[in-house]
């Protein structure tokens, strides 16, 4: 029987998911070591000029151009591979809810990467819809604050008020739109990302608690990491060391931070996969009911 008729509630989805994950971490970790520190270490290439220099408005030129290129490539060939291996995770988690014997975690990606000319087409869709959403925002708050004559700080209520429709909106195509574009191959891009929208609406308030409970999850690792990173890495000394480049120094630290939270993809893949299966099964067996009545 499948892992996800066993588990009907969100809370045994996202933590059953969760002691998968990590029963499964050196597995997941060997698969997504590349993708996800590749693009550390392409950025950390990309900006060593500036920290080994001890006046970086005296770094060399020519080394500084070495550096971008080659910690560029590094960081765009990392970066790809982690697109493609999100959709590989999502193959592989269907894998383990369903209990079908997995193959090496590689097969995935490459079984996935057959599909890329669609997932480049699925990923600026996806990019253009959200800009138009939020340049839709926008544009309400600004006509909003031209017909009130509100002034600059008056614009805080539209402001506010069209950030809490941002993030009311935006579970729609951030929830299971991966998901349903992976597992549904006979859908073109565009009807994947809205059959996501109209399955996350008819389960909204449910796949909020499921979002809630991963990032719950997520953000007390984040804090970790970041406490560490603070601690033990980006200290106060290494900011008095390169002040001169302390925003530099700010964005790695970011960076290096938000890479380790990345290490929970899989979780987050998981718990998600596990969640679309579900409700893709209930509003199936809706369908057919109504086709028998």
């Amino acid at each position: 029987m499948s892992m996800y008729k066993k588990s009907a509630s969100v809370f045994k989805i996202v933590f059953k998911s969760f002691s998968t994950f990590v029963y499964k971490l050196p597995q997941f970790l060997k698969y997504i070591a590349y993708p996800v520190f590749g693009q550390l270490l392409g950025l950390w290439i990309v900006f060593s000029p500036f920290l080994m220099a001890s006046n970086p408005k005296n770094v060399y030129l020519p080394m500084v151009a070495v550096a971008l290129i080659a910690g560029l490539i590094i960081f765009c060939h990392s970066f790809w591979k982690f697109l493609l291996v999100s959709g590989g995770l999502v193959l592989i988690s269907k894998q383990i809810v369903e209990n079908e014997p997995l193959r090496e975690f590689r097969y995935y990606t490459e079984i996935f990467q057959k599909r890329t000319k669609d997932y480049i087409v699925y990923l600026l869709l996806l990019c253009l819809i959200t800009l138009a959403i939020v340049a839709g925002i926008l544009f309400v708050a600004v006509v909003y604050a031209i017909a009130n004559n509100v002034s600059v700080p008056g614009l805080t209520v539209p402001i506010v008020g069209c950030t809490v429709l941002l993030i009311l909106i935006m579970p729609l195509f951030s929830t299971i739109t991966l998901q349903t574009f992976v597992l549904n191959q006979n859908l073109t891009p565009y009807q994947s990302i809205v059959k996501a929208a109209g399955l996350t609406l008819r389960y909204y308030f449910q796949s909020w608690g499921v979002l809630v409970l991963i990032y719950s999850i997520n953000i007390l690792w984040s804090l970790m990491i970041d406490y560490f990173v603070k601690t033990f890495v980006f200290t106060q000394a290494v900011y008095e060391q390169h002040a001169d480049i302390s925003n530099m120094v700010e964005f790695l630290q970011a960076y290096t931070a938000g890479t380790f939270v990345s290490l929970f993809a899989p979780f987050v893949t998981l718990a998600l996969t596990w969640w679309y299966l579900r409700i893709a099964k209930e509003r199936g067996i809706k369908q057919q009911q109504r086709v028998v009545e």
